[in-house]
């Protein structure tokens, strides 16, 4: 049993990656994530599952909204 993954869809998970890291880092670079950081940081990665075939749903955006406030909980604390 094969499990491959074209080198598109491989380069294309990695720029999505890259991307939300991109917008971790300019929301966080004054150290603090503000609620409209978070909503940025939301969409970004709501984004970036769509364009990888991943449908929109509500539970999505719930398990999306709890990483990034916990995320934004853990820094902030530190």
């Amino acid at each position: 049993m094969s499990t491959s993954s074209s080198p598109t869809s491989s380069t294309s998970g990695q720029d999505n990656i890259d991307e939300l890291w991109r917008a971790i880092e300019r929301e966080n670079s004054g150290g603090m994530l503000h609620p409209s950081s978070t909503d940025e940081l939301l969409r970004a990665m709501k984004d970036a599952m769509e364009r990888n075939g991943v449908p929109d749903s509500g539970a999505k955006s719930l398990v999306l909204a709890f990483i990034i406030n916990v995320y934004a909980r853990l820094f902030n604390d530190l």
